[in-house]
């Protein structure tokens, strides 16, 4: 299947191993193979803290789908248990064809949990990354971002307001900010939304690009890897950079 991630939040002590659909799918600090029963997982140096792992959606089926994990203590003298687990779909669709549409953007990296970064007001606001890959500048005047589809003219990028070649342009979501050219004045939901760009209506206001996520891990963002062009996963934020996918976005690390 395409067109889509699953991310999971995971709080584990020690470790895991997750299948879909006997699929194995992720590991959390358990590197033996075969893993039985008795295997036992490394210790969890940070009780409490959640961890993000990217799952495959290869063994998906049409219809019901079974998650199962094993969890694994470090060792037989080991007096807590736990595990608690939130599995969230990433979906997202680009529809920018620069024959068609003639503005080939699109939305680049998203941040919806945002708890220490600061922005220019020294607010600890979300924001929303555009890149423009192509070799020239592009104006943006009359685009519109939303987080609802019913919605689409949500905020109206402003007169003028334009993108240079292979740049990057910030939006900021801070519901707590007045709108302006660079604020939307409505936030991100960091248990799940959506960000929508819309073309202009003179152009037919057709949905250029689209990501609707669930959960979001504090101070982490979500990004297209490689830069613009790749398929979006967890990255630590890099507003105005290259995207840097973040260390715990595959399994193989966490063992």
């Amino acid at each position: 299947m395409t067109g889509f991630e699953l991310v999971s939040t995971n709080y584990v002590d020690d470790g895991a191993v997750f299948y879909l659909n006997d699929a194995e799918v992720g590991r959390l600090r358990i590197s033996a193979n075969p893993v039985g029963y008795l295997t036992e997982a490394a210790n969890q140096p940070n009780e409490g803290l959640p961890e993000v792992l990217t799952f495959s959606t290869n063994s998906l089926v049409t219809g019901d789908n079974v998650m199962a994990v094993e969890v694994h203590q470090s060792g037989t003298a080991s007096s807590d248990d736990v595990f608690g687990m939130s599995l969230s779909a990433l979906v997202y669709t680009t529809n920018v064809i620069t024959q068609t549409f003639g503005v080939p953007i699109v939305l680049n990296e998203v941040l919806a949990n945002n708890q220490t970064l600061t922005n220019f007001n020294g607010h600890t606001a979300d924001f929303v990354e555009i890149c423009n890959p192509s070799t020239n500048a592009l104006d943006l005047s009359d685009l519109s971002l939303s987080d609802d589809s019913n919605a689409p003219r949500k905020w109206v990028f402003p007169a003028s307001t334009s993108i240079a070649a292979s740049g990057y342009l910030l939006v900021y979501c801070d519901a707590g900010s007045p709108v302006s050219g660079t604020n939307t004045g409505f936030g991100l939901g960091e248990k799940g939304d959506a960000v929508l760009l819309f073309h202009r209506p003179s152009a037919g206001g057709a949905l250029l690009d689209g990501v609707r996520f669930g959960l979001q891990a504090a101070d982490f963002s979500i990004g297209r890897v490689p830069n613009g062009a790749g398929n979006w996963t967890l990255t630590v934020p890099t507003p105005g950079a290259l995207n840097n996918a973040a260390g715990l976005g595959g399994f193989g690390a966490l063992k």
